[in-house]
Formats: structure tokens, sequence, C-alpha cells
């Protein structure tokens, strides 16, 4: 039984040590030491630098000064240095599927606004008043949850924050 439990801890020695003793790749805040956040390499990053700006890109490798990104759609790869880096940004949500329909009743709200001559004409005032109240349900439903799906956290490397591997 000794033997069993022995080598059952060296397993999991082992295996805490493949899974936690690899670098990361960190952002770490100037001013606050203990704040930092961990960037995910199966995330779709946006990468700003003086030169040009970088969309959809994934984190490939990385080193001690450099980063080598793959960038979508076109898949080329591009080695950028830490220094070179001004914004890092990335989506609120990794996956933005969802909001879909919010953005089809929010194209709605905007096409059905030639409609308001045809309700003034089969019911008056009163049917371009709740033709109005319609619209703006569909409004106040689609436009807040589109907003807050398309936010994106920025990560200022100039001035807040600076990128390291650990």
């Amino acid at each position: 039984m000794i033997p069993q439990i022995r080598l059952l801890f060296l397993f999991l020695l082992l295996f805490q040590t493949v899974l936690y003793g690899q670098n990361r790749l960190v952002l770490q805040h100037q001013s606050h030491i203990k704040r930092q956040k961990i960037l995910s390499l199966d995330h779709s990053w946006t990468f700003k630098t003086p030169d040009s700006s970088f969309y959809a890109s994934n984190i490939l490798a990385y080193t001690d000064s450099s980063l080598s990104i793959q960038i979508h759609p076109s898949k080329d790869t591009v080695i950028l240095h830490f220094s070179k880096i001004i914004t890092i940004e990335k989506p609120l949500f990794k996956n933005t599927r969802w909001m879909e329909p919010f953005a089809w009743i929010a194209l709605g709200t905007v096409l059905a606004i030639p409609l308001l001559p045809v309700a003034a004409i089969d019911e008056g005032i009163q049917g371009v008043k709740d033709w109005l109240v319609f619209e703006g349900v569909l409004f106040v439903i689609s436009f807040p949850i589109l907003f807050l799906g398309s936010r994106k956290i920025k990560y200022n490397l100039k001035e807040k924050w600076r990128l390291e591997a650990h």
C-alpha cells in the first residue's frame, strides 16, 4: 500500500509540474505589482503597434521579448516585439454568435422606419404612435445587448501594463 501511495504522490507532483511549470504570458500592472492578467493562448486578440494593427490574431508562440501571432483569415504569421506593442485588446465574450438575433432585431427597427407613412394612412396618428412604441420596444431590447456584447477589454502597454513571460 505504501509504494502505491508514493507512486500516486510522485505522479501528482509531476503532473503539477507539467501543468503549472510552463512559462506564461502575463500582463503585469505597472503600479500594482500583484495585479496580473494571464493571456490565454486560445483567445483571439487585437495587437496595435505604431505601424499597424493586427485584428483577430492568435498567439502561436512567445519568447522573453517577442510574440509570434497568426492573423486571420489570411493565416499570415507575424513576429511582434514586446516593446513595439502599444495596446492589446480582447473581446469581452469569446463567442459572440449569441448576439446575432439581437442584431436582426436592431436591423428590423431601422428597416421599419419607412413603414411609418403606411401606419399613418391606415390608422392615422394613433397608428403612428403605436408603431413608434413598437419600434421603441425593439430598440430597448436589442441595442443595449449589442452595446454590451461588442465591448472589448483594452490593455494599454505604454501607460498601465507591462507584457512579460513568466
